[in-house]
């Protein structure tokens, strides 16, 4: 009896394979999402806490008063000089080492102020609300504490808190319910 050799493959084999990979992939996305975790979101904190620091050495290397801003869309921080045409600077692009005037995005992560005592400070013509300002002294102008919860989907915010006077500042995890 002659064997005959067959060049392919049958459909039940290949639906056989076909589940096989949608379950491996069903297993294996879930854990590329926790292996990439909030790292956005700390990565929107770090630079929060950057421009804090460059701030106050700016404020205290140029002489000048520099402000720290988050845009009312929540996803946009502006360091520049505290003058009357704050709004008017036109950022760098990409940033340089002397640049007068940053902006950095934040997303997908998002940031939402907390000042102390629950009192709302408005947002300026250009929709910036002011962080802190750094004198040249290298303290803030305002005694204030402003609390900076840096947000992502699906995750636990991160609270930056800004001491008046000082401008030390602080990084824990909110409590539970961003509060």
């Amino acid at each position: 009896m002659r064997r005959t050799t067959r060049q392919g493959y049958t459909l039940f084999e290949i639906i056989v394979i076909l589940a096989l990979l949608i379950l491996l992939g069903v297993a294996i996305i879930p854990t590329l999402t926790g292996f990439y975790g909030n790292s956005r979101q700390r990565a929107a904190a770090d630079a929060i806490r950057s421009r804090l620091a460059d701030a106050r050495a700016r404020a205290m290397e140029e002489g000048v008063p520099y402000r720290l801003a988050l845009h009312e869309d929540k996803t946009r921080i502006r360091l520049a000089p505290d003058l009357e045409e704050f709004v008017g600077l036109a950022p760098d692009d990409p940033p340089a080492f002397n640049s007068k005037v940053i902006e950095d995005k934040l997303s997908p992560a998002t940031a939402e102020l907390v000042f102390e005592g629950g009192t709302e400070v408005m947002a300026d013509a250009g929709g910036w609300i002011t962080i802190a300002v750094f004198k040249p002294t290298g303290d803030c102008k305002d005694d204030r504490v402003v609390r900076i919860d840096v947000k992502e989907r699906d995750f636990r915010p991160i609270r930056i808190e800004v001491r008046g006077m000082t401008g030390s500042t602080t990084v824990t995890p909110a409590p539970k319910g961003g509060l």
